[in-house]
């Protein structure tokens, strides 16, 4: 992996600018410090923060390093019957993948460990054949019209993944944002905006991001169709980073049938027509998936002067942009599809 170097230190914007001497009292803005009545300019620059500022300004130094990890460990058990008119292959997974795959922390390696994108603790698949062969029933007709066909499937159901892992980048906050409220009549004049960022939480410019805490178990308590209780969520103090000590939030699961029927045909010598039916999702069954990012993003409004958070997302199981509840099928009305093939050699 490439390390960055050239990293702001954390806590760097709440001391006086190195070159400067100047304390900025607003570390979302390190070049302006309010007056109360308007704003003055510090002469601070943020690259006069970064370790390797002279020669790189905030630009990104890295150095390659090998020190992400990762390890899959896994059971698996089989059943395979491979003779006779009916053969399957019937097998079921019981696995753990970890990584440093997370993007939680970029000066510590350790928080970064957790669950992949790819884990899925249990997965069962089976696929199956079946021949009937050639018939003997008496009736030539049956005989013919009834022998010889295929019929063969595949089965698929995986247990969910754990859903931080698949937010944006990997960066497991829930997209969490906060807003200044109740800003000071002045606050333009001032330079004062209602974004807090790392830069307010952490005194970085560094990408630190701001993880949520947790008040209860957010897979508890859930209605239907719904993954997350929003509820349980909540924006760490100011300087604390939140995000320890996760519960496995999980996705819902994959399930997918498909199935086939075929048979062929001799014509005459080495001429043959196969006829063949395929249905895939046979039991069409769409999968849930949410609308959109809203139904997962924490939002929090903060009161300026008091400092006070409060949600400012659904943390309802309903209503609109209700959290963390599913409200959309992958593929309907399309999820089954049929396809017909004639097949003609010679």
């Amino acid at each position: 992996m490439f390390l960055k170097k050239n990293k702001t230190p954390i806590g760097a914007f709440f001391k006086p600018d190195p070159i400067t001497g100047v304390l900025s009292t607003n570390p979302e803005d390190i070049q302006e410090n309010p007056t109360g009545t308007g704003e003055t300019a510090t002469g601070n620059n943020a690259s006069e923060y970064h370790p390797y500022g002279m020669a790189y300004g905030t630009a990104g130094a890295f150095e390659m390093q090998n020190t992400d990890y990762g390890n899959y460990n896994g059971l698996q058990v089989a059943w395979v019957k491979t003779t006779g008119k009916l053969t399957f292959n019937l097998n079921g997974t019981w696995s753990k993948s970890l990584a440093t795959s997370l993007q939680a922390n970029p000066y510590v390696l350790r928080p970064n460990y957790g669950p992949t994108s790819l884990d899925r603790p249990i997965v069962f698949n089976s696929s199956y054949t079946y021949n009937s062969g050639t018939l003997h029933t008496g009736t030539n007709w049956v005989n013919q019209l009834g022998g010889g066909w295929t019929i063969s499937g595949i089965s698929t159901w995986q247990q969910g993944g754990y859903i931080p892992s698949f937010l944006g980048n990997g960066v497991p906050n829930f997209g969490l944002g906060l807003q200044y409220t109740g800003l000071p009549a002045n606050a333009k004049a001032q330079g004062i905006t209602t974004g807090i960022g790392g830069a307010t939480y952490y005194g970085t410019d560094e990408a630190l991001p701001i993880l949520p805490t947790l008040t209860c178990n957010p897979t508890s308590g859930l209605a239907t169709h719904q993954l997350l209780n929003g509820a349980c969520f909540n924006a760490p103090a100011v300087g604390a980073q939140g995000g320890q000590k996760y519960p496995y939030m999980r996705m819902t699961a994959y399930f997918d049938n498909d199935l086939a029927l075929y048979r062929t045909f001799h014509i005459y010598e080495n001429q043959q027509v196969q006829l063949r039916v395929s249905a895939f999702d046979w039991l069409n069954h769409a999968l849930l998936q949410f609308a959109g990012s809203s139904f997962y993003t924490l939002n929090y409004n903060v009161d300026y002067a008091s400092k006070a958070i409060t949600p400012n997302y659904n943390q309802n199981s309903t209503g609109a942009n209700a959290f963390g509840v599913m409200t959309q099928r992958s593929g309907l009305p399309y999820a089954r599809i049929i396809e017909l093939d004639v097949k003609y050699s010679f």
